[in-house]
């Protein structure tokens, strides 16, 4: 049974459509990566599974297994000593988020306020918790060694690839270079098709004309009118 599932959400802000009829789900001990531009809506998507409020989606719901326990991450990592620097915040929320031994973990953005110390050392700890989890992230090194499925979120749908973030890069562009190639393969089918109508018309313009001409082979008019049908 899936830790959390997402069922056909769809969420529209003004004239934008940011989720449209969103449908994944977490498996217990997955590992997940959540990718997408800069305001595609990952951290809203992320806030909208943790319960963290946000806007009220126009349809779909989330399903979280009620016998589950989650953990959330934001992207700006708070803690009540204000001495600390952005890493040590970042350590200090994430063991908290793992001390109530969570089902799922979600994170936001874990790497922003971290060193590359403080990165081998998040996904050191990262691979000890017994959790599964789902990592809105820009760092392709911290996907590359954490995850194992990349959901991309581009143009209001979630795409889903196997592998962390190099397996997904590939694989995008092998996608994309396939329908570059059908796209290409029917525009020569299609110039095909127009050269095939363009001759045909041609042909049948010079038959309409010869067959309006004078009969000057004493053909009867009703052999003039077949010959014209023709």
């Amino acid at each position: 049974m899936p830790i959390i599932s997402v069922n056909h959400l769809s969420l529209s802000l003004g004239d934008r459509v940011l989720f449209d009829d969103l449908s994944f789900a977490v498996e217990p001990g997955e590992r997940v990566g959540l990718v997408g531009a800069n305001g595609a809506g990952k951290t809203t998507l992320l806030r909208l599974l943790a319960g963290q409020g946000g806007p009220t989606p126009d349809s779909g719901s989330v399903r979280l297994d009620p016998r589950a326990a989650m953990g959330y991450l934001e992207q700006e990592a708070s803690c009540p000593d204000g001495r600390l620097s952005g890493g040590e915040r970042t350590r200090a929320a994430l063991n908290r988020a793992l001390d109530g031994h969570p089902a799922l973990l979600l994170m936001d953005e874990p790497t922003n306020h971290l060193d590359l110390a403080g990165v081998s050392q998040l996904i050191d700890r990262l691979h000890q918790a017994d959790c599964a989890l789902l990592i809105v992230s820009h760092d392709r090194y911290l996907l590359d060694c954490t995850v194992d499925r990349i959901l991309e979120l581009e143009n209001g749908r979630i795409t889903e690839y196997a592998g962390g973030y190099s397996d997904y890069r590939d694989e995008k562009a092998r996608r994309f270079s396939e329908q570059m190639h059908r796209y290409q393969e029917d525009q020569k089918r299609l110039n095909a098709l127009r050269e095939d109508i363009a001759s045909m018309r041609r042909r049948a313009e010079t038959a309409h004309r010869k067959s309006t001409q004078a009969v000057s082979s004493g053909l009867k008019m009703g052999e003039k009118e077949k010959k014209r049908a023709r």
